[in-house]
């Protein structure tokens, strides 16, 4: 049974990641030409990296080392939150492009974090995670020689889609691991994004149709989409990840009709698509139950939780819908300012419901010791989440 001080070990380690997110939330609003708390062009020049590679890429890192279970895991997420703050400290050389490299490496670390996992079971899912790091991987070194952010955000997404994608396979093994769709519909993303480094007209149109495919089959085949009948937190799961499929979709949509996102309105719609509604939809989804695994906390549930959720995706659709669709500058901002109000009150409503899994010996550690985890899962978490019907 994990100790307090392990929960509180697990703690300091998303430290680099709050501030990442903060960091990056405030360049968000300096992007959207709104007033906020910091004003440095640092903070909107490295607001997608920081918000993917800083924030969401740690908190992968964290859960991967508490899978892996080992001291030298543990390395990786504390590398990634140093490369957050070399990239934000105000030193005297280029300490971005020092930071990038040291993200760089992290995500070199949670890559080789995969290959124990993968020979605990040669399970497909850590084969789509691992791509997923690889991808990740290989953004921040090109990040890290000079290429523009907005060159490697395919790059990026598909970080996130195939670590997402990954970890849905661990949670729903019972209804998608019959088949082999979803590991080829992963690696043919892999194949399209390495076109469209070649060719970006033909690879981020095929990219597009694999994304379509992607949230047709997970709509279909989830468990998640079970809870919706069921009420209370599974409902809230299953609508969240199920609207997060139709972000995707959407998504890939735009991808197909118009290629490779150059426009400002199509960038814009397609990357806040994938990275707010999809990612983050994923992210508030999952959070009442991965974040008491990871950081050996309680979170008690509330339906409070409706309230982040509801306000990132009417702020998306205010802004996709009608800021990059029809144009109009207004509804953009006031969309993207929500945005930001949405995932603040996300880490409220955490910071106010969590507690410390203390008190040895209750009834609640008790039977979460006595929880047996298959020799065959490479996370303790999918099993119990499946057990309880919350995945």
């Amino acid at each position: 049974m994990p100790t307090s001080s392990a929960g509180s070990h697990h703690a300091w380690l998303i430290v680099g990641a709050g501030i990442s997110l903060l960091a990056g939330l405030d360049g968000a609003l300096l992007m959207l030409g709104v007033w906020s708390p910091v004003m440095s062009t640092r903070l909107s020049d490295w607001h997608g990296p920081l918000m993917v590679l800083g924030f969401v890429g740690t908190v992968i890192c964290l859960e991967r080392a508490v899978a892996l279970g080992h001291r030298l895991g543990y390395l990786v997420p504390a590398i990634s939150g140093l490369g957050v703050i070399v990239v934000l400290a105000p030193l005297p050389f280029d300490s971005a492009r020092a930071g990038l490299a040291v993200l760089t490496l992290a995500q070199l670390g949670l890559l080789a974090i995969y290959v124990p996992l993968w020979r605990r079971s040669y399970d497909d899912a850590v084969v789509i995670q691992g791509a997923g790091a690889f991808c990740a991987a290989g953004a921040a070194a090109l990040l890290t020689s000079g290429v523009r952010v907005s060159q490697i955000i395919g790059w990026l997404a598909c970080y996130m889609i195939l670590t997402i994608c990954g970890e849905r396979l661990e949670l729903s093994r019972v209804t998608m691991a019959r088949n082999h769709t979803l590991p080829t519909l992963c690696l043919t993303l892999v194949a399209a994004l390495l076109v469209s480094v070649v060719s970006p007209t033909i690879g981020w149109r095929v990219l597009g149709v694999v994304l379509i495919g992607l949230a047709a089959w997970l709509c279909r085949h989830d468990v998640a989409r079970g809870g919706l009948r069921r009420g209370g937190q599974a409902a809230y799961i299953g609508l969240l990840l199920m609207v997060a499929y139709l972000w995707l979709a959407t998504a890939g949509i735009i991808c197909t009709i118009q290629g490779p996102p150059i426009s400002l309105s199509g960038y814009d719609a397609v990357v806040h698509s994938i990275f707010l509604g999809f990612t983050m939809g994923m992210i508030l989804g999952h959070a009442p139950i991965i974040l008491p695994a990871v950081l050996r906390v309680r979170l008690k549930w509330t339906t409070w939780f409706w309230l982040p959720a509801f306000l990132l995706e009417a702020s998306l659709l205010v802004r996709i819908g009608i800021g990059d669709g029809l144009k109009r500058s207004g509804a953009f901002q006031v969309g993207g300012v929500v945005n930001v109000v949405a995932l603040l009150s996300l880490v409220a409503v955490i910071a106010s419901h969590v507690r410390s899994r203390r008190r040895p010996g209750t009834a609640t550690d008790a039977a979460e010791t006595l929880t047996p985890v298959p020799a065959t899962s490479t996370d303790p978490t999918p099993a119990r989440l499946a057990r309880r019907g919350h995945a």
